[in-house]
């Protein structure tokens, strides 16, 4: 009788472990600004995935978000807040980053986020 072909425990383990796709800790979290002439927008994002926008110090918008990859959803009080506009990151440097619309029916969001250059306040802790 010929004995069955086995797989190696490991190899069939990192067949299990290959199939989930783990993210990288989340690029966003922390404080990031833009200065524009005499204005200062700034944004802290949390672990959590909820944010805060203040201009020139001043609260000017809350909202959740998520990354996933090079992708970033984004939701505020200013739309609708049950609808995420979806943008691609764009980093120049792990500190600098932009947003390109992919999809956001919010106009109001459509129209701002893309001119948004932010840099990061708070350097990331190794």
């Amino acid at each position: 009788m010929k004995e069955g072909f086995t797989l190696p425990v490991g190899f069939i383990g990192l067949l299990v472990l290959s199939s989930f796709a783990i993210d990288p800790p989340n690029p966003m979290v922390g404080r990031w600004q833009q200065q524009i002439e005499r204005v200062t927008l700034r944004f802290n994002f949390r672990p959590d995935g909820t944010y805060d926008g203040f201009v020139n110090g001043k609260s000017y918008l809350t909202g959740r978000y998520y990354v996933h990859q090079d992708t970033m959803g984004v939701t505020d009080g200013k739309c609708n807040p049950a609808y995420f506009g979806i943008y691609r990151l764009k980093f120049s440097v792990p500190d600098s980053v932009r947003f390109i619309t992919i999809l956001d029916t919010c106009r109001d969001r459509r129209e701002t986020v893309p001119t948004l250059a932010l840099g990061r306040v708070t350097p990331v802790k190794p």
